[in-house]
């Protein structure tokens, strides 16, 4: 996650609390994107409830990413 995108983030945390977990990872060990299959940023791994992970090489703006997670909430 860029700078650009911590206050889309930060609405997400505040609007989904206590629905979602919203994590951000910062590291520089490469070892932890290729876990997720990250070779570039920006990228996002959405889990849903049963561990399934969705990779999506992209920004999102605040309805895209609210869009995103109401998805996984609905499954």
């Amino acid at each position: 996650m860029c700078r650009a995108e911590q206050p889309v983030v930060t609405a997400a945390q505040e609007k989904y609390e206590g629905e979602v977990q919203i994590v951000r990872i910062s590291t520089n060990r490469p070892e932890v994107f290729a876990e997720f299959g990250v070779p570039t940023q920006p990228a996002w791994a959405f889990i849903d409830d049963d561990g399934t992970v969705s990779v999506e090489f992209a920004s999102f703006d605040e309805a895209e990413l609210f869009r995103r997670i109401d998805e996984l909430i609905a499954t």
